[in-house]
């Protein structure tokens, strides 16, 4: 029995090595042909949605702010200010139908996309 404080010399005769299998490679991860839709999709909405309330209430606000000035002092200035600010308000509930309709064409490219089956709600 050997001690477990011994030393032991081994000498080594003869090494064989195991030839190893050779290891196919595993296919890439195909990438859908619809990424690149969902991707286009996917931001322009968040961009839509992002910003449409805030143009939505700030045009809003300023277009009733000059309207009360223009209201008062009967000015050509004030009249194009007012006019500027509702155009803004009516940009932003352009761009909340755009996010919107962009969403539902993500949202439907998501559906034929394994990769993001997981992702629709």
């Amino acid at each position: 029995m050997v001690e477990p404080n011994d030393v032991i010399d081994v000498e080594v005769l003869d090494v064989t090595l195991d030839e190893l299998p050779e290891v196919e490679a595993s296919p890439k991860k195909v990438t859908s042909d619809k990424r690149k839709q969902i991707v286009f999709w996917g931001s322009l909405s968040s961009t839509c949605t992002r910003y449409a309330l805030t143009l939505f209430l700030l045009g809003a606000l300023g277009g009733l702010a000059f309207a009360i000035v223009y209201g008062e002092m009967k000015a050509t200035f004030q009249l194009v200010l007012m006019i500027i600010a509702f155009s803004i308000s009516f940009l932003g509930i352009i761009a909340g139908i755009v996010g919107f309709i962009a969403r539902k064409i993500a949202i439907k490219y998501m559906k034929q996309d394994p990769n993001y089956e997981h992702q629709v709600e």
